[in-house]
């Protein structure tokens, strides 16, 4: 969009201009973000070692830093360069402020090395990292607040020795995320930059991205800005299965003849452990809300799986959707002639077999 594209420009030809003639601050800042210059002043002298340095005999450690300081400062310049504009972003994409930390809710050590989280923009204060929530008395990040992943290596191992990590650690998202359709991430080997989709059954990256020049610059800041503009389910949400953080459970909109029906769930059964597939997940849910400080009381079983989008409904044998209906026409019709025949063949199937309630493609 146009916010957009000027957006980006704006912060990208700050971060040059700032790189190059420190007398140039006061103004650039003034013009690009409408003030707060003093905070985001430094932070450019943070990230300024991750975008100029050689970083070849640089430890990852040392990067992740003005890695995250450089998310920050975009962060805030969108914030501030938007104030007064109809066209506000939806978010803002920042660390926390715990890297290379052992996520609380993995299932193994895996420690990612940045984690980006979705920031509201009236909360986030300029200049700032997010801070990592406080989970079993420790400061340890979780996936399940993660809106994608970084994974840092030095210049000298180069950007593809970061893949495997970051393929690894991403499958935390897809497990404990219940509304995530797709995934994002990005490797980092010292200035050099792949951005990566997950896909259902997929992975792309992007072709390497150098932040040591102004063009690669403004690709990386172009991608925050979308992502601080653009709806959350170009974000990889599923629109239907809403995730309210506050008191932890989910809405589930269900098809119903037609319509839409709601089920809420504290959580899944049956998540998607996998990184690739359908992503089954399945939940224990009811169609009351559950009531603060108490438990719900499910009492249905709903299965959520993404078949082919190519695969024709008509044909395919995994619809689990169609087989409910023919079993609950079947039991229906086990009942219907105990009736006119007089026979009590349907209390021997009565709460054995699943009925069909809502649901389809």
């Amino acid at each position: 969009s146009g916010p957009s594209r000027k957006s980006s420009a704006i912060i990208t030809k700050w971060i040059s201009e700032q790189q190059h003639s420190s007398s140039a601050k006061g103004k650039s800042a003034e013009t690009a973000c409408t003030g707060d210059a003093a905070a985001l002043s430094k932070k450019v002298d943070g990230f300024g070692r991750w975008i100029t340095d050689d970083n070849k005999t640089t430890h990852e450690s040392k990067l992740y830093g003005p890695i995250a300081q450089f998310f920050c400062f975009v962060a805030s310049c969108i914030k501030l360069s938007h104030k007064s504009q109809r066209v506000r972003p939806r978010r803002l994409v920042v660390p926390f402020s715990t890297p290379d930390r052992k996520c609380a809710d993995g299932d193994d050590n895996s420690r990612a090395d940045l984690i980006l989280n979705m920031a509201p923009v009236d909360d986030y204060k300029v200049g700032t990292l997010i801070a990592t929530p406080k989970t079993d008395r420790s400061r340890s990040p979780r996936f399940i607040d993660a809106f994608a992943l970084v994974e840092v290596k030095s210049s000298a191992d180069g950007v593809d020795s970061a893949m495997p990590q970051l393929f690894r650690y991403t499958r935390g998202i897809y497990e404990e995320q219940y509304d995530r359709r797709f995934v994002w991430g990005l490797a980092v080997s010292g200035k050099h930059v792949k951005v990566v989709f997950f896909g259902p059954n997929y992975a792309l990256a992007s072709p390497t991205v150098d932040v040591g020049q102004r063009h690669g610059r403004l690709q990386l800041v172009t991608l925050l800005v979308n992502w601080s503009f653009c709806e959350s389910h170009q974000l990889g949400y599923d629109p239907s299965i809403i995730y309210h953080r506050a008191r932890d459970y989910y809405e589930i909109m269900v098809d119903h003849k037609g319509k839409t029906k709601m089920y809420y769930s504290v959580g899944a059964v049956i998540s998607a452990e996998r990184l690739f597939g359908r992503h089954t997940r399945c939940f224990l849910a009811s169609e009351q809300a559950p009531a603060p400080n108490s438990e719900p009381r499910p009492d249905v079983f709903i299965k959520d799986a993404w078949p082919e989008a190519t695969e024709d409904e008509n044909v395919d044998y995994r619809d689990e959707s169609r087989h409910l209906q023919k079993i609950t026409a079947m039991l229906d019709k086990v009942k219907r002639l105990d009736e006119v025949e007089g026979r009590d063949e349907w209390s021997k199937l009565e709460g054995k077999c699943p009925r069909y309630d809502s649901g389809g493609r």
